[in-house]
């Protein structure tokens, strides 16, 4: 549809990965300093939004931005979720509640290439996104109304940008050493 090259279309779902990994620390640290139901919303939703602007994108580049943005928005759901399970779930329930996310991570991870290659068969690549925005709108509305609590951990102390920098700048060392991908994507 947009003439893009094999390699240029395998960066639309290597660069979401550069993003999510690139961005997951400082998401992490942005959940203790501003909480982390705010963050895992913000994520959420940014996660829903560009994958629906990205079913409309217009251009093989437009494509390519629209999954970054969705990829530091997946790091943002990422780096706090796990973090509001423990908040919200007594000691003794946690194990069970942290066994069944993973589990549904993992099932997820192992059937959504099928669901993918089903929808996109049957209804264009389009339609994955969308259902990504779908499947995205309905848990943000459950979080927005349910978690009622936000947990903050910082207490008032600034965001660590040097810091945040080295660690893009460290990941995209290691992204950059990667033959698969592009050179710009790794670097910082």
């Amino acid at each position: 549809e947009f003439a893009m090259s094999a390699v240029m279309q395998s960066w639309s779902g290597a660069n979401w990965l550069v993003a999510a990994a690139r961005f997951q620390r400082p998401a992490d640290r942005l959940g203790g300093l501003f909480g982390r139901r705010r963050m895992f919303l913000i994520g959420l939703s940014a996660v829903g939004l560009f994958a629906l602007i990205s079913g409309m994108a217009w251009s093989g580049w437009a494509l390519l931005a629209t999954r970054f943005v969705s990829g530091v928005g997946s790091s943002l759901v990422v780096a706090t979720n796990m973090a509001i399970l423990t908040g919200v779930f007594p000691k003794e329930e946690r194990g069970r509640v942290l066994g069944l996310t993973t589990g549904v991570t993992y099932f997820s991870i192992a059937i959504g290439p099928f669901l993918g290659g089903t929808l996109a068969f049957h209804f264009g690549r389009r339609a994955i996104f969308f259902a990504c925005f779908v499947a995205t709108a309905i848990p943000s509305m459950v979080a927005y109304y349910s978690l009622r609590h936000e947990w903050t951990e910082a207490n008032g102390a600034p965001f660590d940008f040097s810091g945040a920098r080295l660690y893009l700048l460290a990941i995209g060392r290691v992204v950059s050493g990667c033959r698969l991908l592009p050179g710009w994507l790794g670097r910082g």
